[in-house]
């Protein structure tokens, strides 16, 4: 069963350099309210990229992202000296989460999550998805300039969410989570066995699903994080 957590919190970076073991800066961001950072990663470039949830109002320096409704999704882009390229909003009337994001080669941003209440409209940028069951997970592309290139969402009637996200070197995306009931992905249907069960679902570069798997016994399963290799294999766990 899924929870939801608050936490009053700032956002907090800092770059620490490896050879002198010093501080080299810190940045801070946040509102008066609920923020939180969920993943962070890096690009081949160094260029750092955070995504996490806010309530109400967040500033990241001079950019103020406004919330559509309840907690609502940040993604945010620093440069290898802690400045600020550029930071998004996602969302929608009720709350939704961001749990983890990671790059490709040439500096495109994925991020997953899932977000909460059937029916209601999350909106990334001019592209709006309406969720299926009472939590959907999302799996969202975005350009290294923070544009939009595609979002997927899929799940049950019920609870579904995704936690982890790892790209590998040829583009492809493979997130992973939870899932309860018959759960759709593109056009492919899992059922769990229990409450709930795991799945890791492989999406290609222009967010086609590629691959769908589950696994789980009678009771309630869950996946955490997901890794890739050079040969394209994924490995998650829970």
């Amino acid at each position: 069963m899924m929870k939801k957590y608050l936490s009053f919190t700032s956002v907090f970076l800092a770059g620490f350099c490896a050879f002198s073991q010093n501080w080299e800066w810190t940045k801070t961001a946040g509102g008066h309210a609920i923020d939180k950072v969920t993943g962070i990663t890096n690009d081949h470039f160094g260029n750092i990229f955070l995504t996490g949830y806010f309530d109400s109002t967040i500033a990241f320096d001079s950019t103020h992202l406004v919330s559509a409704g309840g907690t609502d999704i940040f993604i945010a882009k620093y440069d290898p000296d802690g400045v600020l390229i550029w930071a998004k909003q996602v969302g929608g009337q009720n709350d939704d989460y961001s749990s983890a994001i990671s790059t490709d080669i040439t500096g495109n941003c994925y991020v997953t999550g899932f977000f909460f209440i059937q029916g209601t409209i999350t909106t990334f940028g001019s592209t709006t998805v309406t969720q299926a069951g009472d939590a959907d997970m999302f799996i969202s592309k975005f350009t290294a300039s923070g544009n939009l290139l595609w979002v997927r969402n899929g799940g049950s009637k019920g609870e579904d969410a995704s936690f982890g996200i790892a790209t590998d070197v040829s583009g492809n995306s493979y997130i992973t989570g939870y899932f309860s009931g018959t759960a759709l992905f593109g056009t492919t249907k899992i059922t769990s066995l229990g409450y709930s069960d795991i799945f890791v679902a492989k999406y290609d570069a222009a967010g086609n699903m590629v691959w769908v798997k589950s696994g789980g016994g009678s009771y309630q399963d869950e996946a955490y994080a997901v890794s890739t290799d050079i040969a394209g294999n994924c490995y998650i766990t829970g």
